[in-house]
């Protein structure tokens, strides 16, 4: 969420272009969930990559 690379008001405008793209937020700093391990976020991902399930459209995932 406090990526100095990547703001997070820009991933959002992002997150609202794709009519299917969902944010997953994680509070913490840095570019990615890597450096803020999170299981939450691994779950997420795990399901995406395995069987393509997103969060809810028009929910923000915050974690």
């Amino acid at each position: 969420m406090y990526a100095p690379s990547t703001p997070y008001t820009a991933a959002k405008v992002m997150a609202a272009e794709p009519a299917d793209a969902r944010l997953l937020t994680n509070d913490g700093y840095g570019h990615t969930a890597l450096i803020n391990p999170s299981r939450c976020v691994q779950d997420h991902e795990s399901r995406h990559l395995i069987d393509g399930t997103l969060p809810p459209t028009g929910s923000d995932a915050r974690v």
